[in-house]
């Protein structure tokens, strides 16, 4: 499903985001920690260490980190922000597949001198169900990636 929207514009590197509800932002925290309860060998919720402390993020745990992920993100897969879009370490397939469908924007500094991942992407604040239920696969792809599974 491709996603149609025209992108804010904005001075400088990043851009202003929709505003989340906090319902809509308690239902995808809920998606990180229901992902974390079903494995908590590989995935944990604890706060982010990339943005401010009360987002909580999910993070890979209980193995060796991958090199992409060991240095800029120290394991942190995915968080939200108060606005509800959300960063997250996404497969170069899914990455270009999200950017070319208008769902994410490439980081600014990602691949930049290893200190994120390439890719780390921001996808855009779900706006309706529908788009809810896309961000949740963006998730669940995010975590498929990070653990080494196939999807």
């Amino acid at each position: 499903m491709s996603r149609i929207a025209q992108l804010p514009w904005c001075l400088g590197i990043t851009r202003p985001h929709k505003s989340g509800d906090a319902a809509l932002i308690s239902r995808m925290n809920s998606h990180l920690s229901d992902l974390a309860t079903s494995r908590p060998e590989a995935l944990a919720v604890k706060p982010s260490g990339l943005e401010a402390k009360e987002n909580p993020a999910l993070w890979l745990v209980g193995a060796p980190l991958p090199k992409y992920l060991a240095k800029g993100t120290k394991g942190e897969i995915v968080h939200v922000h108060p606005e509800a879009s959300s960063h997250m370490v996404l497969s170069l397939k899914d990455a270009e597949e999200a950017m070319a469908k208008g769902w994410a924007e490439l980081h600014p500094l990602s691949g930049v001198m290893g200190w994120l991942p390439l890719p780390y992407v921001m996808i855009y604040a779900p706006r309706d169900e529908e788009e809810f239920g896309v961000w949740t696969k963006f998730v669940d792809a995010a975590v498929a990636f990070t653990t080494a599974e196939q999807h």
